[in-house]
Order: C-alpha cells, then sequence, then structure tokens
C-alpha cells in the first residue's frame, strides 16, 4: 500500500477539538501568568481584568485557526503554485492583525462595563494596530508551524503504517510461496518412490498410486490456510506413510503419539510431512534396514513441541548435507509466521538416530504474522 507526495488535508472532528482544547491550555497559562505577575507587584485588581483579556484574544485566535488552516490546504508551499503562498499569507496576516485588534477593542470595550470594571483604556487605536501587529506575527508563524508539524507527523504516521502493511503482504506471500513449494516437492519424491518400483512389482506400484490418490484428494479438500489444525496435520501424516509403507511393507513402522488437547492446536499447513519424509528416507537401521520413526505432540509451558525421531544413523557432522529443501523450507516458514530463528531443532539424541523439534506458540485460534497495526491518529 503506498502513500502519495506529502499535502495537506483536512483534519478529522476529534482533531478539532484537541486544536480547540491546545488553545484553552494557552488562555489558563496567559491568565496565570499575567495575573500572578500583578500578585508579584502586591498589585491589586480583579482577575477578571486578565480574564477577559488574555480571553478575546485568545478567542480572536481560535476562532481564526480554522481560516488559516484552510488557506494554507488551498495555498501551501508544496506543489506547483508554491508561489502563491507567501504573498496570500501576508494579505491574511494582515487582515488577521487589524480584524483581531478591533475584536479585542471592541469586546473589551462592551465587557469591562458589564462586569463592573468600567470603562476600557486600550491607547491610540492606530497605534495599538502596529503594536498588535507586530506580535501577531509571532503567533500567525506559530500557528503554521503548528499545522504543518501536524501534518509531518500524520503523514509519516501513514508512511510507517502502509510500510508495515506492505512488509505484512510480502511475508504473507514469502510464507504463501514456501507452503506451495512444498506440495510440489512432496508429490514428486512420491511419484519417484512409485517409479522404483513399478516394474519390480506391478501390484504394489498400483497399491502406492491408489494410496498416493487418497492423500492427494485430501490435501485438494485443504483449504489455503497457512495454519490447520494439529489433527488434521496427523491426517495428513497418517495418509503418506500408507503411501511409503506400500513400498516399505514391514520395514516401515511409524508410531504417533499425541497429548490431550494438543490436536486443537493451530500448525503451519505439511509442517511435519517433510520431516517425516527426510526421516523415512535416511532413517533406516545400519543393521537391520528397519524404519522406526516416532512423532510425538505435547504441550510445553504455552507452546507445543513436535518431535520426529528415527533409528538410522543419526545427523551427520554439521548437519547441512542433510538439511534439503524440506527441512530449509520448514525453518523459514516457521521463522516468517512467528517471528523466531530457533523453532526448529535437529539433534542426535542418546540412544541413536536422528530427531527433529519444532516448537509453536499454542494458539488455537489463526493470528496476524505482524503485530496490529492502527490507523494513525
Amino acid at each position: 500500500m503506498a502513500v502519495g507526495p506529502f499535502q495537506l488535508t483536512r483534519p478529522k472532528r476529534e482533531h478539532w477539538l484537541w486544536a480547540y482544547g491546545f488553545f484553552f491550555v494557552i488562555f489558563v497559562c496567559l491568565f496565570f501568568y499575567r495575573y500572578l505577575e500583578k500578585v508579584a507587584w502586591h498589585s491589586e485588581g480583579s482577575p477578571w481584568v486578565q480574564i477577559i483579556e488574555e480571553g478575546t484574544g485568545m478567542f480572536a485566535a481560535a476562532a481564526f485557526f480554522p481560516i488559516l488552516h484552510e488557506v494554507t490546504i488551498r495555498f501551501p508551499p508544496i506543489g506547483k503554485n508554491w508561489w502563491r503562498f507567501v504573498p496570500v499569507h501576508a494579505c491574511l496576516l494582515v487582515a488577521y492583525s487589524a480584524t483581531k485588534t478591533t475584536f479585542m477593542y471592541e469586546s473589551r470595550r462592551f465587557l469591562f462595563p458589564l462586569f463592573g470594571l468600567g470603562e476600557y483604556q486600550y491607547g491610540d487605536l492606530r497605534v495599538r494596530y502596529f503594536m498588535e501587529g507586530a506580535e501577531d506575527v509571532r503567533g500567525y508563524l506559530g500557528l503554521l508551524t503548528l499545522i504543518f508539524l501536524y501534518h509531518y507527523f500524520r503523514y509519516s504516521a501513514q508512511q510507517e503504517l502502509a510500510r508495515a502493511r506492505l512488509e505484512a503482504l510480502l511475508a504473507q506471500a514469502q510464507v504463501q510461496n514456501l507452503r506451495l513449494q512444498l506440495e510440489p516437492h512432496f508429490l514428486f519424491n512420491a511419484l519417484n518412490a512409485i517409479s522404483a518400483v513399478v516394474y519390480e512389482d506391478p501390484r504394489k506400484a498400483d497399491e502406492m498410486i491408489s494410496r498416493l490418490s487418497d492423500l492427494l484428494r485430501h490435501l485438494l479438500k485443504q483449504d489455503h490456510e497457512q495454519e490447520i489444525p494439529l489433527g488434521e496435520e496427523i491426517e495428513l501424516i497418517r495418509l503418506y506413510t500408507n503411501v511409503m509403507e506400500a513400498r516399505l511393507e514391514d520395514r516401515l513402522k511409524v508410531q504417533i503419539e499425541i497429548a490431550e488437547g494438543a490436536e486443537r492446536a493451530l500448525v503451519p499447513q505439511l509442517v511435519l510431512q517433510p520431516i517425516v519424509e527426510n526421516a523415512i528416507k535416511y532413517g533406516a537401521s545400519p543393521s537391520t534396514f528397519q524404519v522406526d520413526v516416532k512423532v510425538t505432540a505435547r504441550l510445553d509451558n504455552g507452546d507445543l513441541r513436535l518431535t520426529v525421531r528415527d533409528h538410522g544413523p543419526g545427523w551427520p557432522k554439521g548437519h547441512g548435507e542433510r538439511h534439503g529443501i524440506g527441512i530449509r523450507n520448514t525453518e523459514e516458514r516457521l521463522a516468517k509466521l512467528y517471528g523466531s530463528e530457533d523453532l526448529l531443532r535437529c539433534s542426535n539424541p542418546e540412544g541413536g538416530g536422528a530427531q527433529v523439534e519444532i516448537r509453536v506458540p499454542f494458539h488455537t485460534e489463526a493470528q496476524p504474522m505482524t503485530e496490529a497495526v492502527t490507523e494513525p491518529a
């Protein structure tokens, strides 16, 4: 998701409330400053003087602020008409200062007697226009700065949101691609296993094709979600081992142990199949040529731990030469789905053989690949 070039847009309604809250806070601060200054000099007088004087000035600035914001949107210092910014705002500043000074004079003339403060003295109004004008330049530039800061941070938040969404979409596409890689890889290996016996034992090859058809039919029924319940993944493993049992017959023994409640846990689809396939391919006992594979699933401190162990020669030194596409693919998928690089571990356990342990955060509802990103305020 891309965000266009930096531009000024109209703020949300709740943002105007924050803006007027800001004006109120400034009014309160100015009132206390002026009033406490009189107290410090032991000057007697009603606090209503400062309330009216600072209040009328701040009211004028707050009433003018939406106009300034709208003009700034229409004549920003960016884009092809950037040159209009200075003359337009210079004219607006003069109009603002003159209107504000007139409003303060007339409103105070009305309010002072109303609150029993006597006649309001403002001095020579002609001089006041120039005096207040010099002060209004600072206030005008301050308001412009606030407007640009608001839009800059809002734009930055939108950029960050778009970047986070793009990264999430990219990561999702990468994981989907990794999952799709497994299906042809698995099918290719299964067909290779069938072709190895098709001339030697046509009956066995026919049985393997029939079982492979059941497995493919089951895969086609699966949706394209990245995660499925462990119970469904175990069913895929049973269908796959049925195909291999047709070839290896009594030489293959697969034992599956699932702890109570673990079958509800969500796991990446086809997370166990390449591991079990690897164990069957390399896990034959050197002495008996028997292939004993044990798959276990247990819950451990909020994690689901999946273990696949064989009783073959074990992992060679360095492990790398036996880490084919299936295990490497699984490692990458786990890292992208759960944000950790240490979710798959290969080892040679006591008693011989090779073992692969997968750790997945236990959850029964689909989780987003990245933390939720909220709309910018």
